[in-house]
């Protein structure tokens, strides 16, 4: 006997809660949502995949720095430095001095009565100088210098920095005339704490940068002025001595040196 299916069975078979279509499976109709979808776009999940789009700011070019220039350097001028020794100043006996080289190396001057001595070096052809030496009073009273811009030992003209160390005094003074022992005081007899008193050694510095004149005591500067009246004049410079009361007074310069800047 032939058996008959019912076809009711097979339709809730095929009908059922699930089923597969095209390899995707669904949910049961009455469980899936019908709310509306929003309208934003399409992702992975719906099955299309759209390139990612990203706007890259392009990269700020690195400014290339401005280079500051390199400042040329001014040389510093260099002096000319000559060490005076003893003998290039005159020596031997007058009738009112004597002047020489004596034991050490120093230049020695010997007033026998009462007056001045001076003896001249070398002549000075530059704007810009310096003279130093080594002063000191090893018998009797007076004053040392420094002459500078001299322009005659006979008729006079030029300039004496002058050094007192028995009353630690010193003057800058301008000799007009043929009378060495007589100046115009640019700078008059002043005490200085820097002076070293009686028989004790000072160091003198005169320096000339073309109309100023600095003066240094002891590497202490103690006076600065403009003065040009004599610059660059005769005979270059020399040493001094002077006594005022007391004949028979000696002095010593040693360490004498001179520069002169180009």
């Amino acid at each position: 006997m032939v058996r008959r299916l019912s076809l009711i069975p097979l339709l809730v078979l095929i009908l059922g809660s699930t089923l597969f279509v095209s390899g995707r499976l669904f949910a049961d109709p009455a469980q899936i949502s019908h709310a509306p979808r929003s309208a934003s776009t399409p992702s992975q999940a719906d099955g299309l995949f759209l390139p990612l789009v990203v706007n890259e700011q392009p990269p700020t070019p690195t400014a290339t720095p401005t280079l500051t220039p390199t400042p040329t350097l001014t040389p510093t001028p260099v002096p000319t430095v000559r060490a005076i020794s003893c003998g290039w100043f005159p020596d031997g006996p007058s009738d009112s001095d004597w002047l020489g080289c004596v034991e050490g190396g120093a230049y020695e001057m010997q007033r026998w009565n009462v007056s001045f001595s001076m003896a001249a070096c070398c002549p000075n052809f530059s704007a810009r100088y310096a003279i130093e030496a080594d002063a000191r009073l090893t018998q009797g009273e007076g004053d040392y210098a420094i002459g500078f811009d001299v322009v005659s030992l006979l008729n006079g003209g030029g300039y004496l920095f002058s050094v007192n160390p028995r009353n630690g005094s010193y003057a800058l003074l301008r000799v007009d005339g043929s009378d060495w022992k007589a100046g115009v005081p640019l700078i008059g007899w002043s005490e200085s704490p820097h002076i070293r008193r009686d028989l004790e050694s000072n160091h003198l510095r005169v320096e000339r940068h073309g109309a100023t004149i600095t003066l240094f005591i002891n590497d202490q500067q103690v006076a600065s002025l403009e003065e040009n009246t004599y610059a660059q004049s005769g005979i270059g410079w020399a040493l001094y001595v002077r006594n005022y009361h007391q004949p028979n007074s000696h002095m010593q310069f040693s360490n004498i040196r001179f520069y002169s800047w180009p």
